[in-house]
Formats: C-alpha cells, structure tokens, sequence
C-alpha cells in the first residue's frame, strides 16, 4: 500500500489564498473516476506548522485521502506506470511542481472470504479490513490501482495499492516521501 512519510517530510493543504480551504478539496471526486478535462485544482502549499516546520518537501505528498501527490521527478520517473492507470494533474505550488495523481483503475481483487473484514451491522459493507487477501488473477500486472469491497460495493476510498514493481521503481530512482506497507 502506498503511503507517505509524514514523519520526516511536509505534507500539503489547500493554499491560503483560497476562500474555505476546508471544503475546497471536497468537490473533486477523487474515487476512481476521470476528472474533466482542463480542470484546475486549487493551489497548495505546505503545512505551516510546529510539526512540519523544518521538513523537506519530497518526491510525493499528503494532501487528501486518496489522492497521490507526486513532484515532476516522481511523474519522469514512474510516469509509465502512472498515465495507463489514472490522470497526472497538474498543482499550483509556489514551492516547486507537483502533481495530483487521480487513480481512475479500480479493481474487484479483494478476496473478502480470505481477508479479515469487519463489516457494518446495519447494511453488512465493509467497515473496515484488517488483514488484505488479493484475488491475483484480477490485479496482477497492474502497477497502481484502487480496489472494491466486492463487485457490488462502494472503492475503498483512502488506500492506493501498488505493485512491488512501482516500490522497485521508487527505490532505485532514490525518490524521497514514500512509504509503502507489505500487504500479502
């Protein structure tokens, strides 16, 4: 799974200049569909704060959930892995050049009976896994993707999931920010 190393690097919000930064990042669907073509997220910049202050920026950022922030070194060097399977879109940032990455390849390849699952009383969807199981069949080969609770169910949000291809990649590129946590 794909992460960021906010311990050591700056994560990113919505820039100050904008009106209500809380809700300014709400209206983009970042949940595995296109964007339209041409639009125009609103400009970031780094958290100033007594916990960030001092961190460099790295090669990826945190911004918001489920959404993949790369630099322009990130975008040349995994950018084959990337265009197939979302949309690199450009950030304002007066700090450097960054990018939005809007995963658009959403896959049914989590094998819910081998996972460890809790599920809502109420409607029985997935609450929350605990312990991830991959139907191989259906994501091999894909190097980032999100996944869905099953073939009727809502993505999984938050989590961006990436092959040991994409972490191979990352690390002989000496790219700084990522962390990845080993799932299967």
């Amino acid at each position: 799974m794909l992460d960021v190393d906010v311990e050591k690097y700056q994560k990113l919000i919505v820039a100050d200049e904008v009106a209500d930064r809380r809700l300014a990042w709400e209206k983009y669907n970042f949940e595995g569909r296109p964007l339209p073509a041409g639009i125009e997220l609103p400009p970031v910049e780094p958290i100033k704060d007594d916990l960030d202050e001092g961190k460099p920026l790295g090669d990826t950022a945190h911004l918001a959930a489920g959404v993949a922030v790369f630099s322009e070194k990130a975008v040349l060097a995994l950018g084959d892995l990337l265009r197939p399977h979302g949309q690199v879109l450009p950030l304002k940032c007066k700090e450097g050049k960054f990018y939005a990455f809007n995963v658009t390849r959403v896959l049914d390849g989590l094998d819910l009976e081998k996972s460890s699952i809790e599920r809502f009383p109420s409607s029985g969807r997935v609450m929350q896994v605990y312990r991830y199981v991959f139907k191989t069949d259906v994501i091999g080969g894909y190097p980032i993707f999100k996944i869905k609770y099953g073939p009727n169910s809502d993505l999984l949000r938050g989590e961006l999931f990436v092959s040991d291809e994409f972490v191979d990649r990352v690390k002989a590129t000496g790219l700084t920010g990522f962390r990845f946590e080993k799932l299967a």
